[in-house]
């Protein structure tokens, strides 16, 4: 049972008696979008939009469920009137950059994130993702700078160190990529959830693009990413299905 499932009696029990309080209902509200009740968090959302029509944190908490269901442009329109309505937290900003970058629009990304590290230049999630920026528009010597910095700043998060990975296995540096691999699973279990699924699919498509990934390295891999198979896309179950024929392969 998750952290969310866990609190969230709790959460209720404090929302029914007292809906009108808005840090408790949004505490609420988070953790049912954390959960994947979306309709319920919404609900409650809706609810306090009425009762505090001009509260920017409101709005964001609607992009917030928004963003949890990758419903991207409703989650920026929602972003953007937090901030209009004067909610400018950093991570405002952070949500509004990341958003643009998973939907390909890296120049409107790039101008939040610069945002967000103006007003917190040492924001570690914000530094990870602009080099995670960089990498996908191909600016690998950039990327690999950013993703330094971070690592320097926090020397235990698996996810760093297979963003490295990558930037080394694209530049052809395949000894860096092997030990940066092993890193990441050394930090595994520190990782969050969609860490966890993701970064065993980025090894296994790395080793399907031809990079000699060690077999046994390989395997506990594929084992990790086994324990994630019922949550994957499309996209990513097919990326896994090439993965365990190669798995055969290699037996």
């Amino acid at each position: 049972m998750s952290n969310e499932e866990v609190s969230l009696p709790k959460l209720k029990k404090d929302y029914n008696k007292n809906p009108k309080n808005i840090d408790i209902a949004l505490n609420y509200a988070k953790a049912l979008s954390d959960a994947k009740k979306f309709k319920q968090a919404e609900k409650i959302l809706d609810k306090l939009s009425e009762i505090f029509p001009e509260n920017g944190r409101v709005d964001y908490g609607l992009g917030y469920n928004e963003i949890i269901q990758r419903n991207d442009r409703n989650a920026l329109k929602h972003l953007h009137k937090a901030i209009e309505k004067g909610y400018t937290e950093h991570f405002v900003y952070h949500n509004i950059g990341l958003t643009y970058r998973l939907m390909g629009e890296f120049n409107s990304a790039l101008k939040y994130f610069d945002k967000v590290l103006e007003m917190k230049p040492d924001f570690e999630d914000t530094i990870f993702h602009k080099g995670a920026l960089y990498f996908f528009m191909e600016k690998f010597d950039i990327s690999l700078d950013i993703i330094n910095e971070v690592i320097e700043i926090n020397p235990k998060n698996g996810a760093y160190y297979a963003m490295r990975a990558l930037i080394f296995a694209r530049t052809n540096k395949f000894d860096e990529f092997l030990e940066d691999i092993s890193k990441a699973r050394e930090y595994f279990t520190d990782l969050t959830e969609e860490q966890k699924k993701q970064i065993p699919l980025m090894v296994i498509f790395v080793a399907l693009q031809g990079i000699k990934v060690p077999p046994e390295e390989y395997m506990m891999w594929m084992k990790l990413a086994e324990e994630r198979e019922k949550e994957f896309s499309e996209m990513e179950k097919e990326i896994f299905k090439r993965g365990q024929q190669m798995l055969k392969n290699l037996m």
